[in-house]
């Protein structure tokens, strides 16, 4: 199975269940844990999910449009760390 198969799997295994965990959507998919921390490794990576401690959830498209702008756009004003969105130091 191709990566975009499994995390397209996994996405919407995260999106309809009440707590995402690790265990949660390899149990529901029938995917291994290793294959699910790569495919929410990837996810995350593309702005899609927030992974916080052991708990997935899917970022609304606010969510990550700010994190995408605040990543590629220079000019942004504030930076996002951990959930807080913090101004940008002054160089």
């Amino acid at each position: 199975m191709k990566d975009e198969e499994i995390d397209w799997i996994i996405y919407h295994h995260i999106g309809s269940q009440t707590v995402s965990t690790v265990d949660n959507l390899a149990g529901a998919s029938g995917l291994d844990p290793a294959t699910v921390r790569l495919s929410l490794q990837r996810l995350e990576k593309s702005f899609l999910i927030e992974q916080a401690d052991t708990i997935v959830r899917v970022l609304n498209v606010g969510e990550s449009l700010l994190k995408n702008q605040s990543r590629f756009d220079k000019s942004t004003p504030y930076t996002i760390e951990n959930g807080v969105i913090k101004a940008k130091q002054k160089e």
